[in-house]
């Protein structure tokens, strides 16, 4: 898993909103972001720095196949 232990703090409260949308019959609507290297989708050179091995860490937990990019 890649983020922030503040960010990680808060799936408690997202999970109980959740739940309450689900006991409520309302509808939920997840949203992702994609990392490739497809021209259509690619990352323009300029955005991530990725010989900073964080960022290429948060880059490629982005990607399809990467377990933290799985909803």
């Amino acid at each position: 898993m890649f983020g922030k232990a503040s960010s990680r703090a808060s799936v408690p409260a997202i999970n109980a909103l959740c739940a309450a949308f689900r006991a409520n019959a309302s509808p939920l609507v997840w949203t992702r972001q994609s990392v490739s290297d497809d021209p259509a989708l690619a990352m323009p050179p300029w955005q991530y720095d990725l010989a900073d091995p964080v960022v290429a860490r948060a880059v490629e937990a982005l990607r399809p196949g990467a377990a933290s990019h799985a909803l």
